[in-house]
């Protein structure tokens, strides 16, 4: 494959390659060529997959990954075969095979898709982004940390169900004000990124924290410092009474966040759930 195009750097410093039906076909070709040359013993569960649901290993799913990578096809690849060993890890070889829907695979999560600690907006971010809001202070613990890493993964693969967020990734807007360490759930944190990372075909654009206490916002220069340089760019804190210009600079104002952070976006988190299981999904 040639050179792919790519379209100027946005606000978070991401490009975004220009999809063209040629890039599409030849990169599903190289993807499928490559996964033919893994051996067996280092796909099994990408194998189980095709046997047991094809109709969710399509030409369609793999171009996520693709678009996850920028069209990396060899990174891509690696994705996929270690999405599918995470998703068996996380759901369990009897689970891991069906459909992620709130009937389905995760018929047994409520409590913690209930919560309301992570919830997927309706609005999206600059370029079509999905925008996930946290807030610490919603964990009630009624739920295992396996439960809530199901539950996470049932609203990341929501997400993608949109092509612009396949593209262009996502944002998460973490509210911790008021919030204290004992909200903080380490256990889980770490569950969570073992579980995404570098298997979930996600692309994080930024994570935004809005208003954090005064004892979060003096240890966040020093937790950056120990970050890699890429996720270190990733995270943006907005505190101080200069927090809401600070956030249009990535065009996050009142109109499209939660009236949680002080703007105009109702959440209802409840009624969303209930609209998608009406949905089968």
């Amino acid at each position: 494959m040639g050179m792919n195009m790519k379209e100027g750097a946005d606000v978070y410093g991401q490009s975004h390659p220009v999809e063209t039906p040629a890039l599409l076909r030849d990169s599903l070709e190289a993807f499928n060529a490559l996964m033919e040359k893994i051996p067996e013993d280092k796909k099994v569960n990408a194998i189980l997959a095709e046997s047991k649901c094809p109709e969710l290993v399509t030409d369609d799913f793999k171009l996520v990954f693709l678009r996850c990578e920028v069209f990396h096809v060899d990174l891509a690849v690696k994705r996929y075969t270690k999405y599918w060993d995470k998703r068996v890890d996380v759901f369990g070889p009897e689970k891991a095979f069906e459909p992620l829907t709130l009937s389905g695979a995760l018929r047994d999560d409520t409590a913690a898709l209930q919560t309301g600690f992570f919830r997927l907006m309706d609005t999206k971010a600059v370029g079509g982004r999905s925008m996930f809001f946290l807030d610490p202070k919603m964990q009630d613990f009624q739920y295992t940390q396996d439960s809530m890493v199901r539950a996470v993964w049932y609203w990341f693969h929501a997400s993608l169900e949109d092509e612009d967020t396949q593209k262009r990734g996502v944002i998460f807007i973490i509210y911790s004000y008021d919030s204290t360490m004992g909200h903080l759930d380490r256990g889980l944190i770490g569950r969570l990124a073992k579980s995404v990372q570098g298997s979930l075909p996600v692309r994080l654009s930024a994570i935004h924290f809005c208003r954090p206490p005064l004892v979060l916002s003096t240890v966040f220069p020093v937790v950056k410092a120990l970050l890699g340089n890429r996720l270190r760019k990733r995270i943006k804190v907005h505190s101080g009474s200069k927090h809401w210009e600070d956030m249009a600079k990535y065009e996050l104002t009142e109109k499209n966040v939660p009236e949680d952070v002080g703007g105009q976006v109702v959440l209802d988190h409840l009624a969303w759930l209930e609209d998608r299981r009406c949905k089968g999904l």
